[in-house]
């Protein structure tokens, strides 16, 4: 198989995954819900950064998504800010009293929110950053879905990831 083909076989597996969502207008929202389903995640959050300082979200899967999304902005920190401004992935399986350190505010309240793990990943095509993309797991999330584990969201094994059709 030449790389192009598996570019493209990889394009028509995340296009699958969109499709199959349901119908609504807005496709970064069926993105989040299509990458919910693709990361066994309980939720997923599309936020848009600037280099100004310009934040907004653009779309999550779910509430309880959005009010997570929005205390980073609120407060200043977490991961989706974190992986914007450094460029590479944030992986925290498990968001505990030891990364409170990390985010002494955002940890807790995200906590309290049910999310115990979080994967950010920066957007970028080229030298542009656009924001970052998080999804969320935890068992006291109200999705009620595992517990994401960054290992296998990563390479598309285990347990917690189950690997797209066709991929």
């Amino acid at each position: 198989m030449t790389a192009n083909g598996g570019v493209d076989g990889h394009r028509a597996a995340v296009r699958s995954l969109i499709d199959r969502q349901p119908d609504h207008p807005d496709l970064l929202r069926r993105l989040c819900l299509a990458a919910v389903d693709a990361f066994a995640a309980c939720g997923c959050g599309i936020s848009v950064m600037t280099a100004d300082g310009t934040q907004g979200i653009s779309a999550t899967s779910d509430p309880v998504s959005k009010r997570v999304a929005e205390l980073q902005f609120f407060l200043g920190e977490g991961p989706c800010i974190e992986a914007y401004a450094a460029g590479r992935p944030v992986l925290i399986a498990d968001l505990s009293d030891a990364v409170a350190r990390r985010w002494p505010v955002y940890a807790p309240a995200a906590r309290g929110d049910g999310v115990r793990a979080v994967l950010a990943f920066p957007l970028q095509i080229g030298a542009a950053r656009l924001g970052a993309a998080r999804h969320a797991g935890g068992p006291d999330h109200p999705g009620g879905c595992r517990r994401l584990d960054p290992r296998s969201s990563i390479s598309g094994t285990g347990p917690s990831c189950p690997r797209p059709r066709g991929w």
